[in-house]
């Protein structure tokens, strides 16, 4: 099985936040029970994280039809899967609405239409609270 984690931002950018400890867990426990994984984000070229974990550019989901599937991150990741054609399997953090949460009111919009994306597009939908 072959697996491309969609994240919104530069994995390789400091500083290290709870997302990206969460998004090298994710990859590197998947990598050490033998599914290959690999991170597909906004990067201008291809690395590695923490010496095990694959990093690609984003024009990669267009050329690479070898995926099984593709996870994204968080709401903003569906926005970055246009060219990829297989299942998708999506994870959003919260849900908002057209009120709540109060904090998510300067990016609702945005929000609000990551949703709709994941409504279409996600044959799995992970939520956490």
């Amino acid at each position: 099985m072959r697996v491309g984690i969609v994240f919104h931002k530069d994995p390789f950018a400091a500083p290290t936040g709870i997302d990206l400890v969460r998004l090298r867990a994710i990859a590197s426990g998947l990598i050490r029970r033998g599914i290959e994984t690999e991170i597909v984000s906004p990067v201008d070229r291809e690395g590695m994280l923490e010496g095990i974990i694959p990093v690609r550019p984003l024009e990669i989901l267009g050329t690479r039809s070898s995926y099984d599937l593709v996870k994204t991150s968080y709401h903003f990741s569906l926005e970055l899967i246009d060219t990829y054609a297989g299942p998708v399997v999506s994870r959003i953090v919260r849900v908002v609405d057209d009120q709540l949460p109060e904090r998510d009111e300067p990016f609702r919009a945005r929000l609000l239409h990551c949703q709709e994306l994941v409504r279409e597009r996600a044959s799995v939908l992970v939520l956490n609270n």
